[in-house]
């Protein structure tokens, strides 16, 4: 009787609903906790924090429930017969407690997500609202600049302006370049210090731009800026280190030195701007450019080979400038590894058939392991093995590993980091390749090419974000080859063939532009002959373009060429494989069997969901192409 009577009270004081309801609605805060949250890039704790708090709530609201009723006039207590009015009053209290304690920790949670430091309110909402209200042939899309306010900007930034040359030699232009990108890598091995990319730094040689304005687009508290002025054997340098809120200079020093020691002056103003921002020097070795002999002349070579123009003819004048430095000085482990990457560009970036691209990666692999026994811990040769083992080798764990110690070695790391979110990329870890690749972009806010890679990790789930990370690409550099074709993959995806046509025809000439024409043909023939624009791609670019082609099978709604020349991609070593995992045309056909195996095959792992083969026959149709 007892046990029942217990039972008839919870249902007349509501219990029973007040659970349902608090279950019901609890479900949805975490379900809102989970998915937005992650969109704000709120920390992991926040959302378990939520679901925390909602199931501390659970007894406290049945407590609640039990002890007060809603009433017309008011929030009242319960009437609960034969109970003593002193219990009831002690109940009562210890419930307004409890009430008030979890008020207390809501509230506590609320400031600290309203009034914590953080981007302002129109920069999270600039940069997280996807635009939908019409196509991208109407409506420019910006994705937002890194730096969203001059409130985020530690006082411990700083940017190194390319030193003017003040030799009248334009010539002499590679030793003034040269000088600031030493001062760069110095500068990074300070615990504490951001210091960004030359590839973004340098942008404003010659700027008339005002110092506010140019360390506002760096996100960047101080600027280093200067001048160069070699005469036969003597070196004279000018440096100012200024305060970008207000013009000020925090140091500045002239020096004329004799040029035999540049080296010594380097570190002179290295230490003397880190004095200046009172940064302290790393615990590891200090990285360094410079050869081990101290040999000006292979230095020069080097920093010519450097200033090299990234094409294919200016990498391989950049490769004979690198050879010549370590003919002067066979130690320079250094050299040896940016020929190693040049090498590499010359086979995964400017392909031009099977046979020349084998001899590169070959006196690519050769230069990387020369550079790694010469010096073990160089964060460079490590950069260079990590690429060839993704570009080259689809070893996928072990580029992962080279790129974990360029991460570990490097002082500056924007290569480690960005190679590292390549391999994460290739393995379908998109969410930790974009967050590498997002502060890629904080040390280097200007460069195109980190951009292209948050659009092919983004265009996964969020097409709109991707869209916007291209076009600011593209804005960054108008004239590069394959940044237009890939923004025409991201608005045939979208949906928007009219914005398509327009990138394909944007595209400059080459493989990318005749790549990029054929994938708008495949999914409006309408337009001109699908089949002959695929079949000129298959003549011309099959040794070296079958990742490619591949995906043109995919825009057909052709699965099984699709797989036919994805095959014939692995036998290639085509470097399009590490977009496998991330690439929408290709993830439209994970429910076929032959996706799986395609991945096992190239030592991908299969992503969670994918339909397994059934049988040995179903497995072999991957490679049949059937």
């Amino acid at each position: 009787m007892r046990g029942r009577g217990f039972w008839q009270e919870l249902k007349r004081r509501h219990v029973y609903r007040v659970a349902v309801a608090y279950a019901v609605v609890g479900w949805l805060l975490i379900q809102v906790a989970t998915q937005v949250f992650p969109i704000f890039h709120m920390p992991d704790w926040t959302a378990q924090l939520v679901v925390l708090l909602i199931l501390v709530g659970f007894p406290i609201a049945l407590v609640l429930a039990w002890a007060f009723d809603v009433t017309p006039a008011g929030i009242e207590r319960t009437e609960d017969e034969g109970q003593p009015v002193l219990r009831r009053a002690r109940h009562g209290t210890l419930s307004i407690a409890v009430l008030g304690i979890l008020v207390a920790v809501l509230a506590g949670l609320g400031y600290w997500w309203w009034l914590r430091p953080g981007p302002s309110a129109q920069a999270v909402t600039a940069a997280l609202a996807p635009s939908t209200s019409a196509p991208a042939s109407t409506t420019a899309r910006k994705i937002p600049e890194p730096v969203a306010a001059s409130s985020m900007v530690s006082s411990r930034s700083i940017a190194v302006l390319p030193f003017e040359n003040e030799s009248g030699d334009k010539n002499e232009q590679f030793f003034s370049d040269g000088l600031s990108e030493d001062l760069i890598t110095a500068l990074s091995q300070f615990k504490g210090l951001k210091v960004i990319n030359s590839d973004s730094s340098f942008r404003f040689r010659n700027s008339s731009q005002g110092v506010s304005a140019i360390a506002s687009q760096l996100g960047v508290a101080h600027l280093l800026e200067g001048g160069v002025q070699r005469l036969g054997d003597e070196v004279r340098i000018r440096a100012e280190l200024v305060n970008a809120d207000d013009g000020s200079t925090l140091w500045s020093q002239h020096y004329d030195r004799p040029y035999k020691d540049l080296f010594k002056l380097q570190d002179d103003i290295t230490h003397a701007v880190a004095d200046a921002l009172k940064a302290k020097l790393l615990g590891h070795a200090a990285e360094s450019d410079r050869p081990p002999t101290g040999n000006l002349d292979a230095y020069a070579d080097y920093l010519k080979g450097n200033a090299q123009p990234h094409t294919p003819a200016g990498d391989r004048q950049a490769i004979a400038l690198f050879t010549k430095a370590t003919q002067i000085d066979p130690e320079y482990a250094q050299s040896y590894a940016v020929m190693a990457i040049a090498w590499m560009y010359q086979a995964a970036v400017y392909s031009s058939n099977d046979a020349e691209d084998r001899q590169a990666i070959q006196h690519a692999r050769t230069a990387a392991d020369i550079a790694l026994r010469l010096d073990p811990d160089l964060a460079t040769a490590h950069f260079a093995r990590a690429f060839i083992l993704l570009n080259a080798d689809q070893d996928w764990q072990g580029a992962l590993a080279e790129a974990g110690k360029v991460v570990a070695l490097a002082a500056n790391k924007v290569n480690g980091m960005d190679i590292e979110a390549q391999v994460l990329q290739a393995l379908g870890r998109a969410d930790e390749a974009e967050n590498l690749i997002r502060k890629v972009i904080a040390l280097n806010p200007l460069n195109a090419g980190a951009y292209e890679s948050l659009a092919l990790v983004l265009r996964v789930r969020r097409l709109d974000e991707a869209q916007a990370a291209l076009q600011k690409a593209i804005e960054l550099s108008p004239g590069s080859s394959r940044l237009h074709a890939n923004l025409t993959l991201v608005e045939l995806l979208r949906g928007d063939h009219a914005a398509a046509v327009a990138a394909a025809n944007a595209e400059p000439p080459g493989f990318w532009h005749d790549f990029a024409q054929a994938a708008v043909l495949q999914t409006d023939p309408g337009l001109g002959s699908a089949d002959d624009a695929l079949k000129s791609v298959q003549k011309q670019y099959a040794d070296t373009g079958a990742y490619q082609i591949a995906e043109l099978f995919a825009l057909r709604k052709d699965p099984a060429g699709m797989f036919r020349w994805l095959d014939r991609a692995w036998t290639n070593h085509d470097a399009g494989i590490q977009h496998l995992l991330t690439d929408p045309l290709i993830l439209r056909y994970r429910d076929d069997p032959r996706f799986a195996a395609y991945c096992r095959k190239v030592g991908l792992p299969v992503p969670a969901g994918t339909r397994e083969p059934v049988t040995g026959k179903t497995a072999r149709l991957a490679y049949s192409g059937s």
